[in-house]
């Protein structure tokens, strides 16, 4: 399921070893989506919450709220002291910051479809969210004057993220052979065999193998590979 996020909340993720777009493509694809819009949902996950001040005075103004939940609360001046009460009172260690809180939010008696927004006024400012996958739609959508786009929110790990990022990058065959080297080379260091990497994409071991080769050309070499002299 997806929802309609604010692209001003969306941060480009620092991982995508995708750093090369077309241009042009990219404008092709703003008109496209000036007449239809995004068919297909960009994938985002929430960022971190810095530790941060903040009042606890929206939770506390719920109607209908315990008196024990109240006093709770007059002790909790930052983001990462709220954090740590709601896992305390949740016992859920599996999700991210701003979904402890959100989860001890709809725990505390608000309907779930204000809960998101007592839960972000709670934490002092609006959730805001990393780009997984579909680099290329956010681009063009903000480049067609968006002011939202459709997003499928998913709690990833670091590794997932790298993961997903490996897979959209081999669907597409304007990505350039440095940019999947990186891809693969990343999943790596982050503990992935070269098996695992191709079960994943849906190669072989032995073409995984070949592909990381190219992060150990001379500059010269891969920049020729990469602009099809090779």
């Amino acid at each position: 399921m997806h929802q309609e996020i604010p692209v001003a909340r969306i941060t480009p993720s620092p991982t995508n070893p995708r750093k090369s777009f077309d241009e042009e493509k990219i404008k092709d694809l703003a008109e496209s989506i000036k007449e239809k819009g995004v068919i297909q949902p960009i994938i985002v996950r929430p960022l971190k919450v810095a530790e941060r001040m903040i009042s606890t005075e929206p939770l506390t103004a719920i109607k209908g709220i315990t008196e024990t939940t109240r006093q709770m609360l007059e002790h909790v001046k930052t983001a990462g002291q709220l954090i740590d009460l709601a896992k305390q009172k949740l016992g859920k260690e599996n999700l991210t910051p701003y979904g402890q809180v959100l989860t001890f939010v709809l725990k505390q008696g608000v309907l779930s479809n204000q809960a998101s927004i007592v839960a972000s006024a709670v934490m002092g400012e609006p959730p805001r969210y990393e780009l997984v996958a579909g680099e290329r739609r956010f681009r063009a959508a903000k480049l067609a004057g968006l002011v939202e786009i459709p997003a499928t929110v998913r709690h990833l790990s670091d590794v997932e993220v790298l993961e997903i990022q490996a897979i959209e990058n081999d669907q597409r065959e304007d990505v350039l052979p440095s940019e999947r080297a990186r891809g693969y080379q990343a999943l790596i260091e982050a503990g992935r065999t070269m098996f695992e990497i191709g079960a994943k994409i849906g190669k072989s071991e032995s073409w995984v193998r070949n592909v990381l080769r190219i992060g150990n050309l001379p500059s010269e070499a891969a920049e020729a590979l990469d602009g099809g002299e090779m």
